[in-house]
Formats: C-alpha cells, structure tokens, sequence
C-alpha cells in the first residue's frame, strides 16, 4: 500500500471509530444522518434506546452484494411485496453492544479492512470527511 493510500485508510479506520463512539451515545430517539455530497448515497441511523439502534443504507443495484456482504439486509416485505419499514433501502438493526459493528458496516470496512463502497464507503481515492456533528432532536416520525 503506498504512503497516501495508507494514509486515507488510516482517516477512514479513524472515523469509523470515532462513528461508533457517537452511535453508542445516543439517546432513545436520536437519529444521525451521513450522506456523501452531490450523490444519492447516505446511511442513516436511529436509537432505540436499551432496543439497539437501526441501521439503514441507500445502495443501487451494482453495490447490492458488497453491502448485504458487510451484513446490510433486504427489508421483510409484506404479502403485497411491500417493505414493512417502509423503505426499500438496506437494514439491519444490532443491540447497543455492538453499535461499533454497525459503524463498520457503515464505513464499508470488512472484516479483512479491504473498502467494498457500500453506502458511504470509501473508496482508495476519496478522503475522510471532517466529522462535524450537531445534535437536532429528531422530528416525530421522521429520520
């Protein structure tokens, strides 16, 4: 791996624990939203309290098997075919112990720490954001 290249994974493995750290703090109720500018791509998060926390990742259809490969799942459908959630997106949803999984899946490391690009994920080229995170209470019913 060249020096860059390390460097950049080093941001990203950086991040992604500090993500963890944020998601273990949340507050029943709070949700946390990270979305790649100019793109369609986000990963959004909800506490529920001692419940766990719910994950969930916009993908397209290229990027399908590499997220559902990191643990992101395909939402229950219904007898009419329809998401349960609501969404169509990728879920899952982990108890407060191993909220520091769900931030891996949502930086798209792998166990091996090779970057699959799912969700917000990096690629070997793209920096890591600066983490500016606000509190907002989240409004009722809505991410």
């Amino acid at each position: 791996m060249t020096e860059p290249a390390r460097a950049v994974a080093d941001e990203w493995w950086s991040f992604e624990q500090r993500l963890g750290q944020y998601l273990g703090a949340l507050l029943d109720g709070e949700a946390v939203v990270l979305a790649v500018s100019e793109t369609e791509r986000y990963v959004q998060f909800m506490s529920f309290g001692r419940q766990g926390i719910r994950g969930e990742v916009s993908y397209d259809p290229a990027s399908e098997a590499a997220a559902r490969a990191l643990g992101w799942r395909l939402p229950a459908r219904n007898d009419l075919g329809r998401s349960t959630s609501g969404t169509d997106n990728l879920e899952v949803e982990v108890p407060p112990a191993e909220v520091h999984l769900l931030a891996r899946m949502a930086v798209g490391r792998h166990v091996s720490g090779r970057a699959i690009s799912p969700g917000c994920a990096p690629d070997s080229s793209r920096r890591c954001p600066a983490s500016r995170v606000r509190r907002r209470p989240c409004q009722a019913g809505r991410w």
